[in-house]
This record gives structure tokens, C-alpha cells and sequence, in this order.
């Protein structure tokens, strides 16, 4: 039986480690902390949990095997490397650091502690993701050439805890917006599909319509585009945007010698198989979690599976330490706009 603790309870907390913990039955959730007095023991109440005025009397319990770090960005690094350096497995919400440095960090204290960090990279966890790897990796549709890939919503003053035009999101204290918050995802998960990393990008970085409290533009991008290509030649394009005012986006088409693979196309489709011949495959494999219809992130399941030593770890500090580098090449990587 894992011990738990969870610094940080805003929504992340509320919708999905809170609640997959309480359904894990190899895991117990022992205490939550938060900063914000009041909001750890509201929700500890709901799990039976003990409340924290201050995280570092969560990570002093001995009781407590694993922490889940669900704080604003600028924050996951000193949690996490505290965490580790206390004896505690950490599973730590995207991005694990918001310099390359501390990132490299954090790999060097996971080796020397012995302690597990896991970035929580749902999205290649969910049933489509697994299953377009396979595929790909089946040789099915041979050899990929491109790829596109799509993470659109409204943006996250609309679900946050700190909801509205103040949300810590729109910070660049917390981050690059929406390239540390929708970009990173597609970014851990091309790699994964593609087989290879992606090791050169350009990147347009644009704040095009939300605004601040003030009415001035917010401190971060919220639309993001970024060229990517692999060692192989294989080119590609990710798009996220916190502008979508319609239905989420979250999906990636792989275009390949043989057809070409399309990942989470539609609420009604998880893969879709179009091959050069005509034929035409679909699967259904209970759909993509979305803000407003969430869903079981395999996430937690994963992460206690690897602290107790059932499984290999779903994603590892490396895998971080590559997201967060390859999050800020694309800061340093503009795109140059020729006139016509």
C-alpha cells in the first residue's frame, strides 16, 4: 500500500489525482497541502485525508511514500527536488521545471535519491495514443513522413481554480502560456508516436486575444505554431491555442508511405485508418478526456504501479528534462516572416 500526499489542490487536483488515487485500491491517500488556507482541508474532508498548513509537514510524514507535486508551474521544480530529497517518489504536472537547468536538476536528484520523477504526460496514456504506437510500430503504414498535431480550447480561466482574467496562467512568472500548458503535451507526445525526438523547431509565439484584468494584452502567448523536424527528415507542424471558443481539439494526424493514421479526429473516432487502396478503418476506444468531460487519465494508475515496483515508469525525468528543453528552444526560435 503507497502512502500519498498532494501539494496543491486547485482543479488539476480536484478532477483527477485526488479522485483516481481514492479509486486506486493499491494507494492511500494520507494528506493534501495547499497555499491557499482553507482549500487543502475542504478537500481533504471529501477523502478522508489530513490537511497540511505547510508542505513541509507533509514531506516530514514517514507514512507518506509518494507526492503528487500540482502547484503553478515556477514552483515544480523546488517541490519536486524537496520531495525527492525527502524520500518521496514525486509524480509532478507539466512542465517539471521552466529552465533547462533545473530540469537537468532534477534528473541528477532523481539518480542520486533513487527516487522516481514522473512528469504526468497523460496524453500518451490515453487508449488512442497506445494504440497508434502500436500501429506505427506494426510497420502497417510504413514509413512516416509528417505529422500535424492540434490542442485547442477557450483557455484556462475557464476551468482553474484561479479562474478569470488574474488566472496564474496568463503569469510569465508561471511560464510561456500556452506552449508550457497545451504545446508541451504534443510535444511529449510526437515523440512518442514518431519514434524519434523531435531535435530542430522554429516557432511563432503570439498573444492575439486574451487580456488581463487591466484590458491590456496578458504577459504570455496564448497561440502558439511550431515547425518541427526530426534527425530523420521527418517534418511536422503543432498548433495549440487558448482561442478555440468552440468544441476541444486534441488530436494528430500521422501522414505515412502506406496511408495515413488519424489520432482522437473527432469526440466520435479515436483512430482512423485511411490507407493508399481505399480502405478505411475506425476504432472506438471511449473517447479523449476533455475539460468539460473528464475521464480517467491512467496517469495515477501508472504512477503507483512504477513507486511500487509492479511496472516501468510511463514517463521518466529524461522524458521531462527533453520537454522542458524543447519548450524553450521554441522560446528562442522565431519564426522570420518574408513580405510578399
Amino acid at each position: 500500500m503507497l502512502g500519498v500526499g498532494i501539494i496543491g489542490c486547485g482543479t488539476i487536483t480536484r478532477l483527477r489525482h485526488a479522485p483516481e488515487y481514492a479509486r486506486n485500491a493499491d494507494c492511500r491517500l494520507i494528506a493534501l497541502a495547499d497555499a491557499v488556507p482553507g482549500r487543502a482541508a475542504q478537500l481533504a474532508a471529501l477523502y478522508g485525508a489530513q490537511a497540511c498548513e505547510d508542505y513541509h509537514e507533509l514531506l516530514e510524514r514517514s507514512d507518506i511514500d509518494a507526492v503528487s507535486v500540482c502547484t503553478a508551474n515556477q514552483t515544480h521544480a523546488v517541490l519536486a527536488c524537496e520531495a525527492m530529497k525527502a524520500g518521496k517518489h514525486v509524480l509532478c504536472e507539466k512542465p517539471v521545471a521552466l529552465t533547462d537547468d533545473d530540469a537537468a536538476m532534477l534528473c541528477a536528484v532523481s539518480q542520486e535519491t533513487g527516487r522516481l520523477l514522473v512528469p504526468a504526460f497523460n496524453q500518451r496514456l490515453f487508449p488512442a495514443s497506445r494504440r497508434a504506437r502500436e500501429i506505427l510500430q506494426s510497420g502497417r503504414m510504413g514509413r512516416i513522413i509528417s505529422f500535424t498535431s492540434t490542442f485547442r480550447h477557450a483557455g484556462p480561466e475557464t476551468w482553474s481554480v484561479d479562474s478569470g482574467k488574474g488566472c496564474w496562467f496568463f503569469k510569465k512568472s508561471a511560464g510561456s502560456g500556452v506552449l508550457s500548458d497545451l504545446a508541451v503535451h504534443k510535444l511529449d507526445l510526437m515523440n512518442l508516436l514518431l519514434g524519434e525526438p523531435i531535435t530542430e523547431l522554429a516557432a511563432e509565439l503570439s498573444t492575439l486575444d486574451k487580456r488581463d484584468e487591466s484590458g491590456a494584452p496578458i504577459e504570455v502567448c496564448d497561440n502558439a505554431v511550431l515547425l518541427c523536424r526530426t534527425k530523420s527528415g521527418v517534418q511536422g507542424v503543432i498548433i495549440a491555442s487558448w482561442s478555440d471558443y468552440g468544441a476541444e481539439e486534441n488530436g494528430a494526424t500521422l501522414y505515412c508511405e502506406k496511408g495515413r493514421l488519424l489520432v482522437n479526429p473527432s469526440p466520435d473516432e479515436d483512430i482512423v485508418i485511411e490507407m493508399r487502396n481505399g480502405e478505411r478503418e475506425v476504432q472506438r476506444l471511449g473517447g479523449v478526456p476533455t475539460n468539460d468531460a473528464q475521464k480517467p487519465s491512467g496517469v495515477i494508475d501508472a504512477f503507483v504501479a512504477a513507486a511500487l515496483g509492479k511496472a516501468a515508469s510511463a514517463a521518466t525525468a529524461e522524458d521531462g528534462l527533453n520537454n522542458v528543453r524543447a519548450m524553450n528552444a521554441a522560446l528562442r526560435a522565431p519564426v522570420v516572416y518574408r513580405r510578399i
